[in-house]
C-alpha cells in the first residue's frame, strides 16, 4: 500500500489523507515506481582476425602463384596455361581477401582499418594494373 508523505515533517499517511493533520501542509504523493533498468552487456569488439587475414590473403595468393609459375618455368608449350593458373591463383587470393574483409566488418572487429584495406585492395590493384596498361600504351 502506497503512503502519502508530508513534505514538512516527513510523516506518512494513508492514501485517503490529503493534508497533514499536524502542520496542515499538502501531502506529497508517493513517487511512481521506476521501471526496472535494462541491463545491457558492454559492446565487445572482437580481435581483428578476419581483417588481418583480408590484408594477407592477396600476398599469400601471390606467393602460391609464384610457386605454380616456378613449376611451369621450363614448359614453353604450356606457357599460356601456366599464366592462366598464375592469374587465377592471384585473383583467388585477392577476392578471398575481399570476402574476409566483409566478414571482418560484419563481425565489428577492432582495428576495422585492416578490413577496410582488405576490402579496397582489389580495386586499388585493378586501378594500378590499368594505370600500368596506360603507361605501356603510351611508351
Amino acid at each position: 500500500m502506497a503512503m502519502n508523505i508530508c513534505s514538512y515533517c516527513g510523516a506518512q499517511y494513508p492514501d485517503d489523507v490529503v493534508e497533514c493533520p499536524v502542520d496542515r501542509t499538502r501531502l506529497l504523493e508517493p513517487p511512481a515506481t521506476a521501471p526496472a533498468e535494462v541491463i545491457r552487456k558492454p559492446r565487445v569488439r572482437r580481435r581483428p582476425l578476419f581483417g588481418v587475414a583480408s590484408v594477407l590473403a592477396p600476398f599469400v595468393g601471390y606467393v602460391l602463384a609464384r610457386f605454380v609459375a616456378a613449376g611451369h618455368e621450363g614448359e614453353s608449350a604450356d606457357h599460356l596455361g601456366g599464366m592462366f593458373k598464375f592469374l587465377g591463383i592471384i585473383s583467388l587470393g585477392v577476392w578471398s581477401g575481399a570476402l574476409l574483409a566483409i566478414i571482418g566488418l560484419v563481425r565489428r572487429e577492432k582495428l576495422w582499418g585492416f578490413a577496410l584495406a582488405g576490402l579496397l585492395f582489389p580495386f586499388v590493384l585493378i586501378g594500378l594494373l590499368k594505370l600500368l596498361d596506360l603507361i605501356r600504351l603510351f611508351t
